[in-house]
């Protein structure tokens, strides 16, 4: 062989080495910076929809309590309208009105059907003749065996009731059944498109029987999910004893209405999953012990039409073959906590989230895994592919590549290099916090896409930065809006503490020094919005607003509260939000209290020489709730020195442990009596404290406001200073 072809076999071999080093190191960096890539996006996807179905299901179950609250307030009511007439004097014209009664036909009919109704005319002389079934209003049903005729005065009182409710209900609202059944078993209920609920004897019903077994404190009551065959529907029912002046109940009313327009709205758009699903489960324990199941009274599957949800008659077992993340998430919904976990469903990795819906109830919003990694998996798939192609090419051109092959590699290298090496410098800007670096991809490949998406990623991470430092901002703003300290009086000794359980909150207190006419007083006011967040503090921040200017004028304090109540009605009607307020004027020299409550618990006043707590009560109803609401004025004299007054938000009694349990007004009261000796400022550290030990790792679900106020020296002692 000639030396020229060996010179050139020589530097073909020598070219051939580095050519082919360098084409599997490219294919093989460019597959690793795929899995890498790919591996980043994945996650980053996972965490993103994470946070976004938190958000959401967050978001629906708030919809969902805020609805019940809803119809619990339109309950609270429409029991006020119950106790008004039926404690009240019949109208002239019901004692020559007839009423509508609906019985109950004697025997069994044919084949075996049950018995069915009829409808009555019950006359003024107390005699009956047949008539067909109303479509409208009241009809009453006597319990089982009684005579119609001796039930006459207690229907004519009911009678007016028609009209209470019609007034109560709006054109919008979902079918709504309003019963009033009596404790000796006559009962009154609405038709609601002339179908009847189908009750017979109402007192045997379980919503009958918990609304007695209550106290007036823990109305209103709910039910589970039930059926009603009369109406072949899921429904929901609320309940409260309506109680006579001595507190003896005297009947039941209650608000049913079907579960599935409790729901309707709740089901997500296609943002988060196309394929996401929806249930309303409670957590149950089985008779005979194992581990707990989550059952579904209600549930939203893809592709429904309406609004998507189809209650159960019987309830479906939601289930995961990852028995043990199972129990942890059963175990939260038991509990009546929100989360987000990773867990198989019906054969699929997926995501579960849920929050508390109500008693006992959460939403689960599930979405597959699968399709929230669709875009990460489809540019892994492309890269892959582009990958593939790119060898196939290569050998097919290797020859002709050979005879430029140390330019061509070098172009090729830095092509190839170029855009990766971009991308890296971006990200390590980013990785340090610089938001505004950018990788500058060209044309149309794998990388150039990498490219685009991490200039989309970069401004989304900057969002949730400036959303985190807004969040910061509007919780120092707030917190500047509470008292640095309270006043200075003598004779008094005054403490305070709010603690919001997010960035921002709704609870609210404030102190009053009052010149003109109040010199001398001071006023001090806690107020609690329902809800948290951003929401609830802007609405806190209006009632400071409204409350400042009207607590200084010279008005008893149930005028103060009705003129802040429709002030605020004009920014609240129609939104469903609302605040409860305890406001309080006390006099120093004259050792007297002058309060009024809208919705508030009552406050407390501790007697260390008897003793003795004393709950400063009084009828008001929440502000924002109704324009015209008026709010009754309460007066206490002769204040003993040494007496301890409390004014708290029901985040402090309302606090759960890990296991559940309530912290209750009876602890509360324990502390307060143990430390009343010491000033107001260690009454308010103690019961800090305790909460915080009674809590343990719980997280605090509601914010929580004290203010504490100790009359420290007799009446001359303090007229002296």
């Amino acid at each position: 062989m000639k030396l020229g072809w060996k010179l050139f076999l020589l530097l073909l071999a020598f070219s051939l080495t580095p050519f082919v080093a360098l084409r599997l190191n490219a294919v093989r960096g460019m597959e690793r910076l795929s899995e890498e890539l790919s591996g980043h996006v994945a996650a980053f996807l996972v965490r993103e929809a994470q946070g976004r179905m938190a958000d959401l299901v967050e978001d629906h179950a708030r919809l969902l309590r805020a609805r019940r609250d809803n119809l619990g307030l339109r309950l609270q009511l429409q029991a006020v309208a119950v106790q008004k007439r039926l404690f009240g004097q019949a109208p002239e014209a019901a004692a020559e009105a007839s009423f509508p009664v609906r019985i109950r036909r004697m025997g069994m009919a044919r084949g075996g059907r049950p018995p069915d109704f009829e409808h009555l005319l019950l006359a003024p002389d107390g005699t009956t003749r047949p008539a067909s079934a109303p479509d409208t209003g009241l009809l009453f049903t006597a319990p089982p065996g009684s005579p119609l005729a001796p039930l006459r005065p207690e229907m004519a009182r009911l009678a007016p009731l028609a009209e209470d409710f019609a007034d109560l209900s709006r054109p919008d609202d979902p079918p709504l059944w309003r019963v009033v059944t009596l404790t000796d078993g006559l009962t009154a209920v609405t038709l609601t498109d002339g179908r009847h609920p189908g009750l017979f004897d109402p007192r045997d019903t379980f919503w009958f029987r918990s609304a007695l077994a209550a106290g007036p404190e823990e109305d209103p009551v709910w039910t589970l999910p039930y059926i009603v065959p009369a109406l072949d529907r899921i429904m929901l029912t609320v309940s409260m004893a309506v109680r006579d002046a001595s507190g003896a109940a005297a009947a039941v009313t209650a608000i049913s209405t079907p579960l599935d327009d409790m729901l309707a709205g709740l089901t997500p758009g296609g943002h988060i999953s196309h394929e996401l699903t929806s249930f309303l489960v409670t957590a149950v324990q089985p008779v005979g012990g194992g581990e707990r199941q989550l059952q579904a009274a209600a549930g939203s599957r893809p592709g429904r039409n309406r609004h998507g949800w189809l209650v159960r008659v019987e309830p479906e077992q939601v289930r995961s073959e990852n028995r043990e993340v199972f129990a942890e998430t059963a175990h939260d919904v038991a509990e009546g906590r929100a989360g987000v976990r990773r867990l198989s469903f019906e054969g699929r990795d997926s995501l579960w989230a849920y929050a508390p819906a109500g008693p006992g109830q959460a939403l689960l919003q599930i979405a597959p895994v699968a399709e929230v990694l669709a875009e990460a998996a489809t540019a892994a798939t492309y890269v892959q592919r582009r990958i593939a192609e790119q060898v196939a090419f290569s050998g097919i051109v290797a020859a002709a590549v050979m005879l430029v092959l140390f330019p061509a590699t070098l172009l090729g290298a830095r092509t190839v290099t170029r855009p990766a090496a971009d991308l890296a410098r971006a990200a390590r800007r980013l990785a340090t916090g610089d938001f505004t670096a950018r990788a500058h991809p060209k044309g149309r490949d794998e990388l150039a896409e990498l490219g685009r998406i991490f200039n989309d990623m970069a401004p989304q991470l900057a969002d949730q930065v400036r959303m985190r430092e807004s969040l910061e901002l509007a919780m120092e703003v707030q917190l500047r809006l509470l008292p640095k300290a309270p006043p200075r009086v003598p004779g008094l000794d005054m403490a305070a503490l709010s603690i919001y359980c997010d960035e921002t909150g709704g609870d609210y207190y404030d102190f009053y020094e009052f010149t003109g006419q109040k010199r001398g007083r001071v006023g001090v006011v806690v107020g609690d919005v329902c809800g948290h967040g951003v929401g609830a503090a802007l609405l806190m921040a209006t009632a400071r607003a409204l409350m400042r200017p009207r607590a200084a004028l010279a008005v008893p304090p149930g005028e103060m509260a009705a003129g802040v109540n429709r002030d605020l009605c004009q920014d609240t009607m129609g939104t469903g939000r609302f605040m409860t307020l305890f406001y309080v004027e006390i006099d120093p020299a004259g050792r007297s209290l002058r309060w009024a409550r809208a919705g508030h618990d009552p406050a407390l006043l501790y007697d260390p020489a008897t003793d003795a707590f004393t709950e400063l009560s009084g009828r008001g109803v929440a502000l924002g709730v109704l324009d015209d609401a008026a709010y009754e004025d309460m007066r206490l004299e002769a204040i003993p020195a040494g007496a301890v007054l409390v004014v708290g938000s029901d985040g402090i009694w309302e606090s759960r442990d890990p296991a559940g349990g309530m912290f209750g007004k009876a602890r509360l009261e324990r502390v307060v009596r143990q430390t009343a000796g010491r000033g107001a400022a260690a009454v308010v550290a103690a019961v800090a404290q305790a909460l915080d030990d009674f809590r343990g790792d719980a997280p605090q679900e509601d914010d929580v406001t004290l203010v504490v106020v100790a009359f420290t020296s007799s009446p001359e002692d303090a007229a002296c200073t």
